[in-house]
């Protein structure tokens, strides 16, 4: 590569636009450095679910390593070598002793500081993505997503301090259109190549050419894959536009800005696909290192079609129904079709490759936590917690641990020591025993 060609890449790299096309090897090339000289960041994401888990869910055999899979965990089997599970923790609900008030399950999961007793609960504290961030001095960026839309704060898991939240966006063109908008200039135009069903790579056809020519083996497979990762999240974006793009152009259709999509029960499934599509890409990116999704908001109506069939009621309706056998039966569909989601995000990472070329996942730790611990009597007991990935080989993966009601703030503050930041107790210091959970750490 002669000097002006590589004078040309180091500059690129270096800009919001190379970033963005470059992904996981910009660093390395601004840099002008080997992967070897390059040090994975920490990442962390939330992932929170409602209604709690189906009382069938935990694998069998007791605590150790994970094995015995249930029907309703059995999507999590696979990726066993990159989880660690938490029984029965307790949340901040419990200590005000508000086991009813799981409206603010969502809020408690991620801030462990609340008061379920309020006409309007906030959190009472930043939220772990958010102290994680803070603590990084300013590091990075944090998206803040949210499947399907609700207009209270039982769906923000995302809290800057107290009753500081920070929205969810629930449309995946518009958080695709922002890191992608360097590349195309103005979001007028990424509307024009997306009606069309082109892709923003396609003006960029003989630099990316050029580039990969460019690049050395390690790098250059790292970002042709990282190229595929982009086209296929656009074709993700693209696939709801049932009038195809040119009859969309011609009608004038303003997609990005056209929210119905993200507003339809039936589209929750591939809303949330696309939610984690973004996560992934944006990690890869390397300008977000926390990302927070709410899937849906505590206390959930979603109609889970798709697991129930056309009649199917709401889920909250289901935890509270006289036909118990039916409700458990119809209960265990929907654990089942959410570890699939979980499933598939750490999939995703699992196959995407960080800054030195690494699996993402091993640098990110995901956060899965629930409103509740029993469906049924929405106990703020017995709340199962599910972490995958790991960072510095910190945590112990591919173990399920007891916990015998530890304060689920105990759980928070022994993630962010285990990712740099080292924290004796997190959220409401009343509740918290301020002991790591040793048992999980390396």
């Amino acid at each position: 590569m002669n000097i002006q060609r590589r004078r040309f890449i180091t500059q690129f790299a270096a800009t919001a636009a190379g970033r963005c096309l470059l992904g996981p090897v910009a660093a390395s090339l601004a840099a002008g450095k080997a992967w070897a000289q390059q040090e994975a960041t920490p990442k962390f994401a939330s992932f929170v679910t409602p209604m709690g888990h189906h009382r069938d869910w935990l694998p069998g055999g007791g605590t150790g390593q994970l094995n015995n899979f249930s029907t309703e965990s059995k999507p999590l089997e696979a990726h066993a070598s990159d989880i660690t599970i938490i029984r029965d923790t307790r949340t901040i609900l419990r200590h005000f002793g508000g086991d009813g008030a799981h409206r603010a399950g969502y809020q408690g999961a991620t801030t462990g500081h609340v008061d379920p007793g309020a006409s309007n609960i906030v959190g009472l504290g930043p939220s772990i993505d958010q102290y994680l961030l803070q603590e990084w001095e300013g590091n990075g960026q944090s998206l803040q997503l949210g499947a399907l839309p609700s207009g209270g704060n039982d769906s923000i898991i995302s809290w800057a301090g107290a009753n500081q939240a920070l929205a969810p966006e629930r449309n995946a063109r518009r958080i695709y259109d922002t890191v992608f908008q360097s590349l195309s200039g103005s979001s007028q135009e990424i509307e024009t190549i997306r009606l069309r069903d082109q892709s923003i790579l396609d003006q960029w056809v003989k630099e990316l050419q050029q580039l990969q020519s460019d690049l050395g083996s390690v790098h250059r497979e790292v970002f042709e894959q990282h190229l595929t990762h982009i086209e296929e999240l656009e074709k993700r974006l693209n696939e709801d536009l049932t009038e195809g793009g040119s009859a969309a152009c011609a009608a004038g259709l303003n997609i990005t800005n056209n929210d119905s999509f993200y507003t339809q029960n039936d589209n929750f499934p591939e809303i949330g696909k696309q939610m984690m599509d973004v996560i992934a890409l944006a990690f890869s990116c390397g300008q977000h290192r926390t990302a927070s999704l709410a899937w849906g908001d505590a206390g959930s109506f979603i109609r889970h079609r798709w697991v129930l069939g056309a009649n199917a009621r709401a889920h909250h309706t289901i935890t509270h129904a006289a036909d118990v056998d039916k409700a458990w039966e119809d209960l265990s569909k929907i654990e089942q079709w959410y570890n699939e989601q979980f499933a598939y995000l750490v999939n995703k990472l699992s196959q995407t490759m960080d800054l030195q070329g690494e699996r993402l996942i091993d640098s990110t730790v995901l956060y899965w936590s629930t409103e509740t611990g029993n469906p049924r009597s929405h106990s703020g007991s017995n709340v199962h917690i599910v972490l995958a990935g790991n960072y510095k080989n910190r945590l112990r993966n591919d173990i399920l641990v007891d916990h015998n009601n530890r304060p689920l703030n105990d759980v928070l503050s022994t993630l962010a020591t285990a990712l740099d930041v080292p924290t004796n107790k997190f959220g409401n210091t009343d509740f918290a025993t301020g002991q790591e959970l040793s048992d999980i750490l390396n």
